[in-house]
């Protein structure tokens, strides 16, 4: 566009001088722009260019491929308020599930270890017939027990064993057994066990608070840039509203004969670098949103693409 405009200018321009109305100066203002608008328009190609070169190595593709690009749709209003921010980012970051997932993991094993630490009683009801065959089963004798038993570790490495049974033999004899048994050093204690996942968890949620106060840094740094860029961006189309309305008084002055040409040269110009101040502006303010988005563990797959 800044190329066209320069074109059309210059030609006014010779016609103006040919016409005996506009003056040798004018011409050389003009070409002047124009070889400074061409200069412009090879740097921007070429920065396209490598810049799809670029995304196409980093996509694993052969850079001599073609690429086109789509504009992102962009929003200048947040859907989320800066208080849940945070919340969010905590609910949807990957590196938060991960800690989550691994301190449970580890509290439920130590639970698991505090289990076998407590004393534990067993019930035991038994019910037997023996004969010398099938047939003569129902003439055999029948056997009933019952009885206790304990086990608890009331020291380190040490366990304490007991239990107490009865049997009756047709109901009319029984046999009392009773036993206790302790035994030391015998390697059943699990307190090692429990200290070394206790030290873990610790470590965890340390590094989980860390890790909270690392994010939260970048979640509210991503937040005020990207606040920042909206308020730079509405600077940038007000200016070039400004931009416009100042390059229609230009042209019409020079039309009055009030200004001279280089006044609407130096208008264009301002008007030129406030269209790509905008581009530059809203660029970024959508980078800034998709920095954000990352931030807040929002930024998914088909948004990376686009």
């Amino acid at each position: 566009e800044q190329v066209v405009q320069a074109e059309e200018a210059l030609k006014v321009a010779q016609m103006r001088l040919t016409e005996g109305s506009g003056i040798q100066y004018e011409v050389l203002l003009e070409e002047a722009y124009l070889a400074q608008s061409q200069a412009d328009l090879l740097t921007a190609e070429n920065d396209v260019k490598q810049a799809k070169r670029s995304l196409l190595f980093l996509m694993k593709k052969e850079t001599s491929e073609d690429v086109q690009l789509a504009d992102l749709d962009r929003k200048d209003e947040l859907d989320y308020k800066e208080k849940d921010l945070m919340e969010i980012a905590v609910n949807n970051r990957l590196e938060f599930k991960r800690y989550y997932t691994e301190i449970h993991s580890y509290e439920m094993q130590l639970k698991l270890l505090k289990a076998n630490r407590r004393p534990k009683l067993d019930f035991v009801l038994s019910y037997d017939q023996q004969g010398t065959g099938i047939d003569s089963v129902g003439d055999g004798d029948i056997i009933w027990s019952a009885g206790l038993s304990f086990r608890f570790s009331p020291f380190k490495d040490t366990s304490v064993y007991g239990s107490s049974n009865r049997e009756w033999i047709n109901s009319d004899q029984f046999m009392q057994k009773s036993s206790l048994l302790m035994s030391l050093n015998d390697d059943s204690s699990v307190y090692s066990q429990e200290i070394d996942q206790r030290i873990m968890i610790r470590k965890l949620r340390s590094e989980l608070a860390t890790l909270q106060d690392s994010i939260r840094v970048e979640v509210y740094a991503a937040y005020e840039d990207f606040i920042e860029s909206c308020v730079l961006l509405s600077a940038r189309e007000k200016n070039l509203v400004a931009m416009e309305e100042n390059h229609r008084i230009q042209v019409k002055s020079y039309e009055l004969g009030i200004n001279q040409f280089k006044d609407v040269v130096d208008a264009r110009t301002d008007l030129i670098s406030a269209r790509i101040n905008l581009t530059r502006a809203r660029y970024t303010s959508d980078q800034l949103r998709g920095s954000l988005m990352y931030a807040l563990g929002l930024l998914s797959f088909k948004e990376s693409v686009q």
